[in-house]
């Protein structure tokens, strides 16, 4: 899986306004039309993306991470932060375009208040009539910082 940090989560990580264990982490299934892959400068909410190109399946819902846990592992001189996998499941088979990626964002109580944090490429497309979208972190965590 290809992923980046937004320079909106890297702020918020030095800032230490972070904290993933008790934030409300939120995840965006994205779709092959969307800018959050090449946009990162400027980028402060969600709302500032040109092309959010978020799941339009009639079924869709944001899926919120769980058993989110931060690991120090002086062997490797790092921190990791992990969650479960997830799945955008029960869709009904509709999106109108295939499925690329996953944006990880802080939620603050819309899109205009919420922080992207990191996008993660999906191993492959997700067809548009997929009606479960499983999304299986990296064996190494979902973030690690070193």
């Amino acid at each position: 899986m290809s992923s980046f940090l937004y320079n909106a989560g890297k702020k918020l990580i030095a800032d230490g306004l972070l904290h993933p264990t008790t934030d409300t982490l939120k995840c965006i299934l994205l779709m092959n039309t969307t800018s959050c892959d090449t946009e990162n400068d400027g980028i402060e909410f969600i709302d500032d993306f040109a092309t959010l190109g978020e799941c339009d399946d009639t079924s869709y819902v944001r899926v919120t991470l769980e058993d989110v846990t931060v690991t120090k592992d002086d062997s490797t001189d790092s921190v990791v932060v992990d969650a479960s996998d997830i799945t955008f499941g029960g869709m009904g088979g509709d999106g109108s375009n295939d499925y690329c990626a996953v944006l990880v964002y802080k939620h603050v109580t819309n899109d205009a208040n919420s922080v992207p944090i990191a996008y993660f490429e999906l191993s492959s497309e997700a067809n548009k009539l997929s009606v479960d979208v499983l999304v299986q972190w990296s064996s190494d965590g979902l973030l690690e910082m070193s």
